[in-house]
């Protein structure tokens, strides 16, 4: 039976890939952690080793991913998120077309002064979209440059 699957091994994970963010976006669970549930499953399948599967995993970024995500479910939760993003509409006030701009340089200045371009990013890009759908504009544009400042610091 693995003879015959494997040819299709990556078409079926690009397919697990999407049931997994459409269940995770649905549910409300953690993306992250189903994902390396499928793709263990998905590798088991395809006949890699346990050590195989995990041989491409970075713990470094394991632990940088899971630590801006709960800071960020925490700035959710207490309110921080809704207070800048306030702060952030005071700031430009009725000229909308500078919030990707302001995004840009605030993320450029948060991965300069420590944290680097992945975590600065994951943050502000995920900030960004959530301003952008709150001010009801371009949400596509304002994470993007929400990312290319994190890239830039």
């Amino acid at each position: 039976m693995l003879q015959s699957v494997q040819p299709y091994l990556p078409v079926i994970s690009l397919l697990v890939l999407a049931l997994v963010v459409a269940i995770g976006f649905i549910k409300k669970i953690n993306l992250g952690f189903f994902a390396l549930g499928a793709a263990f499953i998905l590798g088991t399948v395809g006949g890699m080793k346990a050590s195989q599967i995990t041989a491409g995993f970075s713990s470094s970024m394991f632990v940088t991913l899971v630590g801006v995500t709960f800071m960020f479910g925490m700035a959710s939760q207490n309110g921080t998120l809704d207070l800048f993003s306030k702060k952030v509409v005071a700031l430009v006030g009725k000229h909308t077309v500078l919030i990707p701009i302001l995004m840009f340089v605030l993320s450029a200045f948060i991965s300069a002064i420590g944290p680097g371009h992945i975590a600065a990013g994951i943050l502000m890009t995920t900030f960004a979209m959530y301003l952008a759908f709150e001010m009801k504009i371009n949400p596509m544009a304002t994470s993007l440059y929400a990312k290319l400042g994190a890239n830039a610091g």
